[in-house]
């Protein structure tokens, strides 16, 4: 669903805004046929300012209760309303559930493009490791009792720098198997250029 980029005209502007999820009600960042992905609640909330459909594309998806700090997106709007950068922010805020938030926004060019013009992403993960998990750290943080070997680890993440192909890693949509995947190598090589812990 979001593959599909809107043909820029004069009688559009692309915005480009930042967004922050809870995604934890919510079936990761692709628009889904029940609504429940983030992408169909911000949709929803651009045709209540605008009384028309707007696609909304951004700089990656994210699985089932994952959340977002700060995901780049970008849509295109008539652009007979003249509506500021902070007044769309307030327009498409007013509309969303309190778990999305549209922290920035601004006009761009018509040749940005939320997935392809993205240089990097960053992945946090959290590890609690107490015996007891605090209830406010549930879907935020993975569980795990007693010790964590953390010289093992430190190597584990000197392997995973570098470039790699992932394939064995990704989500197997449509039960492809791993050598189809490994056919098409640029859709499952990444390069990662940091991986640490603190």
């Amino acid at each position: 669903m979001d593959e599909i980029t809107p043909q820029y005209t004069a009688a559009t502007r692309r915005l480009r805004f930042t967004v922050a999820y809870d995604g934890t009600p919510w079936q990761g960042w692709q628009g889904q046929p029940n609504g429940l992905g983030v992408q169909n609640q911000i949709e929803k909330a651009l045709a209540a300012v605008t009384q028309e459909p707007v696609s909304v594309q951004a700089a990656g998806r994210t699985d089932t209760g994952v959340h977002a700090l700060c995901q780049t997106a970008h849509c295109d709007v008539p652009a007979k309303l003249a509506i500021s950068p902070e007044r769309w922010v307030r327009a498409i805020n007013g509309g969303l559930h309190p778990s999305i938030r549209i922290l920035s926004c601004e006009e761009t060019t018509p040749d940005f493009h939320a997935r392809f013009s993205a240089q990097a992403k960053i992945y946090r993960y959290r590890i609690h490791r107490s015996e007891i998990m605090p209830p406010l750290k549930a879907n935020r943080a993975w569980h795990v009792r007693g010790p964590v070997n953390l010289d093992l680890l430190s190597t584990c993440l000197e392997l995973v720098k570098g470039t790699h192909n992932f394939a064995r890693l990704s989500a197997n949509r449509g039960f492809v198997g791993e050598a189809k995947l490994r056919a098409i190598p640029a859709n499952t090589t990444r390069t990662i250029h940091s991986a640490e812990f603190t």
